[in-house]
């Protein structure tokens, strides 16, 4: 395994890392709630057929 040096220079709970991890959560949802928003929901219709696994 080879460590990433310019990952090293900004650890991930610096303001920096933390600021590019948000970011990164950012651009996930973008992408799910706008550019693949009906795929997303086509496949939850498929899935949702199979009903809750635990009842109460």
């Amino acid at each position: 395994m080879e460590w990433n040096q310019e990952d090293g220079k900004h650890p991930r709970f610096s303001p920096h890392g933390v600021s590019v991890h948000l970011e990164e959560i950012k651009q996930k949802h973008v992408k799910y709630f706008q550019e693949d928003h009906e795929k997303v929901q086509e496949l939850k219709k498929k899935h949702n057929v199979y009903g809750n696994i635990v009842s109460p």
